[in-house]
């Protein structure tokens, strides 16, 4: 076989994929629609998450998405912290009016990008940090999600202060085996093994 032979099966392979994949359209699911049904074939339904009674009304993080919530409080820590410090000049740390400063900016205002999507056919907690951001779906954002997340935050605070964190940073610059792999409040991905990593 020789390379023009090659060529052509390669271009055709390609050039029929992307036509594929321009046939596929994206269209909210709506249960109670039943026009054009007969039309859905190459179509991607998207549906919003089906919330319980916990993700719905809960004011706290509904155990199943603990882990998910207690990554993205470190991702967002853990990326403040990576912001300022490279910044510093001479000095190796932050101060400690600076490491205040970030932690409660952080705990007070840094998760209105997070919300709930359906991700093969399991609600998770979705926004930056997750890997299911890029999950396609459509995500329910706002309401309760970001006051659980500053909820997750401000618990650590709690146990540890802004400078014990900020020490865990040091140790741990994603933040997510300190806050969210070692024991009780610091364990929610405990036996949850850990998903491939987003760069910061």
């Amino acid at each position: 076989m020789n390379y023009i032979s090659v060529f052509i099966i390669v271009y055709i392979t390609i050039f029929q994929n992307v036509k594929a994949e321009d046939n596929i359209k994206l269209t909210r699911s709506d249960e109670n629609s039943d026009e054009n049904m007969e039309n859905t074939e190459g179509m991607i339904r998207l549906s919003p998450p089906t919330l319980d009674e916990e993700e719905q009304n809960s004011p706290h993080m509904p155990r199943a998405l603990r882990c998910d919530g207690c990554r993205a409080v470190a991702y967002q820590l853990s990326s403040e912290f990576n912001r300022r410090q490279k910044n510093l000049v001479k000095k190796k740390k932050l101060s400690e009016s600076d490491v205040i400063e970030i932690v409660e900016k952080v705990c007070s205002n840094g998760f209105e990008n997070y919300g709930l999507k359906g991700v093969d056919g399991v609600n998770r907690l979705s926004g930056p940090g997750l890997e299911t951001e890029k999950s396609p779906g459509m995500m329910q954002g706002g309401g309760r999600w970001p006051i659980r997340l500053q909820n997750i935050c401000n618990a650590y605070v709690g146990e540890l202060e802004e400078e014990g964190i900020y020490e865990g940073f040091l140790e741990d610059k994603t933040l997510e085996d300190y806050l969210c792999r070692r024991e009780g409040l610091f364990g929610y991905c405990k036996d949850t093994p850990p998903p491939k990593k987003v760069e910061l």
